[in-house]
């Protein structure tokens, strides 16, 4: 994760000043997890809008590295992965990662968010959106994320699918369903 921190700030692509601090032109702020928590298990209709919200983010994120460093697909979900760590989201490493079937499994173990968590459910909301907004860009075709897998169910890891919305509701009907109403 260091190294990680290392190559933005040699890049000038991490910037703090007092009150800002912007990685890649986007402005980030850092909040405890409990925060989402918080508005997970207060309202559940903000659920659609934190996944939206991770996934445009990861889409300006990889967009601008494309702009910037041409980057390629395979440095753009590597990218995206040392984001999630770096910003405190868990452990991320990508089980599978096939480019031409438009389809990625990424794992993520520790999830800050996961582990947190009062409820028995799938909650990594924001994080399926982004992995959903990297691999629309990375790929080049529109894709979604649900998350197979969770912490908070009592799973030992946390396990997401990134494919075509059309894929995920014919393997996995009741996950896309339940994560997508």
């Amino acid at each position: 994760m260091f190294d990680f921190a290392k190559k933005l700030i040699f890049a000038r692509e991490l910037k703090m000043e007092r009150g800002s601090m912007i990685i890649l032109n986007q402005n980030v702020a850092v909040f405890p997890v409990s925060l989402f928590n918080y508005l997970i298990e207060s309202d559940p209709k903000i659920i659609p809008l934190l996944y939206n919200g991770g996934k445009e983010s990861a889409k300006l994120f990889a967009k601008e590295l494309i702009k910037k460093y041409n980057f390629k697909a395979t440095q753009i979900k590597d990218w995206l992965k040392n984001i999630i760590e770096f910003a405190g989201w868990g452990e991320a490493e990508f089980v599978k990662y096939d480019q031409s079937n438009h389809i990625a499994v990424l794992r993520v173990k520790n999830s800050s968010l996961a582990i947190q968590s009062k409820k028995k459910e799938a909650v990594d909301h924001l994080i399926r959106g982004f992995f959903a907004g990297g691999g629309t860009i990375s790929m080049s075709t529109e894709l979604d994320c649900i998350e197979t897998r969770c912490i908070a169910r009592k799973d030992n890891i946390c396990e997401f699918v990134v494919a075509s919305k059309a894929y995920l509701k014919i393997k996995y009907p009741d996950i896309t369903k339940s994560q997508f109403q």
